[in-house]
C-alpha cells in the first residue's frame, strides 16, 4: 500500500492533473487529506505552463515503527520530470517519511514529509 502511495503523491502529469490529485487523494487520511489538495492547486500552473510530466519509480521502503493503529514508513524516491524547459530528463532523489495510521480495514497516509537531496542529474537518454 505504501508503494502505489508514494507514487500517486509525487506523481503527475500536466494532461491528467487533477485526475492525479485525485489519485492521490484516495490515499489520505486525516488533516493532510485536506493539506494535499491546496499544495497541488499550487503547483498546477507550473505543471501547464511547463508541459510537466513527473514519473515514480518503486520506491526503496524502510519500516520506522510498526503498530495496531499507527505505523511510520520511510520511502527511498526516485523521480523523473520531463518539461518543455528541460533538454533532457531531470532525475531527482528524496527521502519520504509516510506515517500511516489504520482507517476501516485498511491503511492511509496521515502525514508526508519529503526531505529532498540536492542530487539532481540531467539526462537526455533516460527514460520517463
Amino acid at each position: 500500500m505504501v508503494r502505489p502511495a508514494v507514487r500517486a503523491l509525487l506523481a503527475y502529469d500536466y494532461r491528467d492533473f487533477d485526475g492525479a490529485v485525485a489519485r492521490g487523494q484516495a490515499f489520505l487520511t486525516g488533516p493532510f487529506a485536506a493539506e494535499y489538495p491546496a499544495a497541488m492547486a499550487s503547483l498546477r500552473t507550473t505543471a501547464f505552463v511547463e508541459q510537466a510530466v513527473v514519473t515514480v519509480d518503486d520506491p526503496t521502503l524502510v519500516i520506522n515503527e510498526r503498530g495496531r493503529h499507527r505505523s511510520e514508513v520511510t520511502a527511498f524516491v526516485t523521480q523523473r520530470r520531463r518539461s518543455n524547459r528541460l533538454a533532457g530528463v531531470e532525475i531527482a532523489y528524496c527521502r519520504v517519511l509516510v506515517t500511516l495510521e489504520r482507517a476501516g480495514s485498511g491503511w492511509k497516509v496521515a502525514r508526508f514529509v519529503i526531505t529532498p537531496n540536492s542530487t539532481v542529474e540531467i539526462s537526455p537518454a533516460a527514460v520517463p
